[in-house]
C-alpha cells in the first residue's frame, strides 16, 4: 500500500460572506448565520470554498491562532 502525501494549498488571497440562511419550509424566525469562506489558491482555478456556523468559526480562529503561536 502507498501512502500519499496530503496536498498543500498555498493562499493567495480569500473572500468571506456573512449570511443569514433558512430552510424553505421555515419561518423567517428560524433565520441562522453562516459565514461562507473562499480561498483563492496557486495551482487551482476554482477557490476552495467552506460555510462555518458561528461556533465553527470560533473554533477555527481559535485553532490557527495556536498554530500561530507555535
Amino acid at each position: 500500500m502507498t501512502q500519499q502525501n496530503p496536498k498543500v494549498h498555498v493562499v493567495k488571497d480569500f473572500d468571506w460572506t456573512a449570511k443569514l440562511v433558512n430552510a424553505c419550509d421555515s419561518s423567517l424566525e428560524n433565520l441562522q448565520p453562516l459565514v461562507q469562506l473562499l480561498l483563492h489558491c496557486e495551482n487551482e482555478q476554482r477557490p476552495l470554498q467552506f460555510e462555518f456556523t458561528p461556533a465553527e468559526l470560533r473554533e477555527l480562529i481559535k485553532q490557527i491562532s495556536e498554530i500561530e503561536e507555535k
